[in-house]
């Protein structure tokens, strides 16, 4: 929950960090109250996206360092 205040406050400095991650913990507490089945599949969804996350970066770390970016290639003209 901390981590999403975090995340919230990078983008937004004026929001808290106590209310961004009340927020996330009231949407995941009513989540499972309405049905541990709703629970687990967003529980699923989110482990998915952090396990393509996670194995996305390197390949793309890989793929700068081999190719370069384009920010660092010469300017045209």
């Amino acid at each position: 929950m901390t981590a999403a205040g975090h995340s919230i406050a990078h983008w937004w400095p004026a929001v808290p960090v106590w209310a961004t991650a009340a927020t996330a913990l009231v949407v995941l507490f009513v989540a499972d109250l309405i049905s541990v089945k709703l629970f687990g599949e967003m529980e699923f969804w989110f482990s998915a996206i952090k396990v393509v996350a996670i194995t996305t970066m390197p390949v793309i770390g890989v793929g700068v360092l081999t190719f370069g970016s384009a920010s660092s290639s010469p300017a045209s003209g």
